[in-house]
């Protein structure tokens, strides 16, 4: 306790919050308040507050609050009641200030800290109006630093010299590099806060985010946020991925939360969210998981699990179909164009033949397929890994899944004789039993495909596709070298694979899975490329990869458990019948 308050003010109009109050407090802390104020430091204030009522907001959607544009997930407070307001040295909110009135008569006083930032410039040596932008940022990280107190060994063992002498080195030597680093090293950071310091003052970003150092985190759910991030992707066994998508500086640095338990990561979101942590460890992770560092770090975290899980899971269509974007979930139209006539030589004065345009329509649409799995508290304070280690993870498969049954029961239902005698796309019988001759005549069909006017397609074999039970035989035709005759009329035996690689094999178990309306063990495919269409798959805004949104502890006043919902907007349709052939094997 510093205080107490006599009055508070809310400024709609400025969205400020103004207190006034009296040093009523007799600890430390109180003495400590005083004392650096007098000395010409600035604190900086947070505030504690009861949300009485919010707002969800789901990943990717946008609001405006208090006139800055937010992008979702993230809770929007519309109501709250203030609790209390703390003096820190670095606020959440760097445009915060706490102002003692004893350091006024100290203010600017000699050897006493700069009050403001063009003080410090000046002071520095620096021209403030001949500074470039990306100076001038570079430096406010410096200065701002310099505004920590200095904590000693309380968290770490200070730089040396040669160690900070080495890191500005490492970064350049710059003028704006070499005044981060030196202020870092003024008020005894440790040399990996030093190094952040002249990091961040190397690339412009702005004053470092100390995560276990002299201050809180600037902006819990910026910075902050990539810590727990990667600290919750070494938990779930992703250190890689932590690496490739964070960066490998923020992997290192944010090696001391590696080895914290899910609860020891709940309190330090709230520490990185400027908040104290509750005593009891129900109340620490209702408040942890209902505030904005802890579950914006879970849902990034759990979408990044979810789409490189995605990516590598097996999905031979997309060799075979071409992919599209949907606006909506309306019908969309598909055109296959036949095209009469070919160029032709252009006529004295210039003018051009008209040719004529045929059309062909085929629909597609998309859909929302959705999974939800709740986890709760017991498996958070019990430390169970496997929440994050396997649960997306599942979900993810289960969407790549459940979009691959949803195209090979279309490609098997074969609806409206896509694959017919008809459209010359179609073999059936002992003859069409997979093999050389077979083969031949697959290719045969789909190279002669023309037009409505009979003009060639020019269509390529692109994609062999068989079921399981056919692979070997589809590896031998396609990837032998030889391939032997058993008789031949003229009596010659050319030597050599006239189908090795004319196309790329892919194995589909679902072909021949029996829950499968239309499956087979002897029927294959031949299909040319997916610029051709056999089949199309759309997604709706073309987003390929399924969404997670994570709920925290105050979603569902019913449920005392952290939820996660997986979603994905897809369709599937049969498209062109010449970009394909069906052999029925049988």
């Amino acid at each position: 306790i510093i205080g107490h308050s006599t009055d508070i003010q809310v400024d709609k109009k400025s969205g400020e919050i103004r207190v006034e109050g009296v040093i009523s407090g007799s600890g430390p802390d109180a003495a400590e308040v005083v004392a650096t104020s007098k000395n010409g430091f600035a604190w900086q204030s947070s505030i504690g507050a009861a949300v009485e009522k919010s707002e969800y907001l789901e990943a990717g959607a946008k609001i405006t609050v208090n006139g800055r544009t937010h992008s979702g997930p993230l809770q929007v407070v519309r109501a709250c009641t203030l609790r209390e307001i703390s003096f820190v040295a670095v606020g959440a909110d760097a445009a915060t200030s706490a102002a003692i009135a004893a350091s006024q008569s100290a203010g600017g006083g000699k050897g006493s800290r700069m009050d403001t930032f063009d003080q410090w410039l000046a002071a520095s040596g620096f021209d403030a109006a001949a500074l470039t932008e990306s100076q001038r940022t570079a430096l406010q990280a410096a200065y701002d630093a310099q505004r920590l107190p200095a904590r000693g060994n309380e968290h770490g063992t200070p730089a040396t010299a040669a160690e900070v002498a080495a890191i500005v080195a490492k970064y350049d030597g710059t003028a704006a590099v070499q005044a981060a680093a030196q202020s870092a090293h003024a008020i005894g950071g440790t040399a990996r806060q030093v190094e952040l310091a002249a990091l961040l003052a190397s690339r412009g970003t702005g004053s470092p985010n100390f995560i276990g150092g002299t201050g809180r985190a600037r902006g819990g759910d910026d910075g902050g946020t990539e810590f727990l991030e990667a600290a919750l992707l070494v938990k779930a066994g992703h250190e890689r991925l932590a690496e490739n998508v964070l960066g490998g500086r923020t992997l290192e640095m944010s090696k001391r939360l590696h080895a914290m338990s899910m609860v020891d990561l709940c309190k330090e979101s709230l520490r990185l969210s400027g908040r104290t942590a509750p005593h009891g460890r129900s109340e620490m992770l209702q408040a942890a998981l209902s505030t904005t560092a802890m579950p914006v770090a879970l849902g990034n975290v759990m979408n990044k699990i979810a789409e490189a899980t995605y990516k590598l899971a097996p999905a031979t269509w997309r060799s075979w179909c071409a992919v599209r974007s949907a606006a909506n979930f309306h019908d969309h139209k598909g055109l296959r164009p036949s095209f009469a006539f070919g160029l032709e030589e252009l006529a004295p004065g210039g003018d051009v033949a008209h040719g004529s345009v045929g059309e062909e329509v085929y629909t597609w649409a998309v859909d929302t397929y959705a999974k939800q799995i709740a986890i709760d508290r017991r498996d958070l304070i019990n430390d169970d890994a496997s929440v994050l280690a396997d649960l997306i993870p599942s979900l993810a498969k289960a969407a790549g899944r459940s979009l691959s049954n949803l195209i090979f029961r279309t490609l098997l239902a074969n609806a409206g004789n896509h694959f017919a005698a008809g459209n010359a796309n179609y073999a059936s019988g002992g003859g069409s039993a997979l093999g050389t001759t077979a083969l031949a005549a697959a290719v045969q069909k789909l190279r002669r495909q023309v037009d409505d006017d009979g003009n060639n397609l020019d269509l390529m074999p692109g994609v062999l596709l068989v079921p399981p039970e056919l692979e070997v035989t589809a590896r031998g035709l396609l990837q032998s070298a030889e391939i032997a005759r058993s008789t031949a009329s003229d009596g010659l035996l050319p030597t050599g694979n006239t189908f090795q690689n004319l196309a790329k094999l892919e194995v589909e178990s679902r072909l021949s899975n029996s829950t499968f309306t239309g499956y087979s063990t002897t029927a294959w495919y031949l299909f040319a490329s997916p610029l051709d269409v056999p089949m199309i798959v759309g997604f709706l805004d073309g987003n390929e990869i399924p969404t997670v949104t994570t709920f925290g502890f105050d979603a569902d006043p019913n449920k005392l458990a952290m939820t996660w919902r997986i979603h994905f907007d897809y369709g599937a349709a049969l498209a062109d019948p010449r970009a394909g052939v069906l052999s029925t094997g049988a």
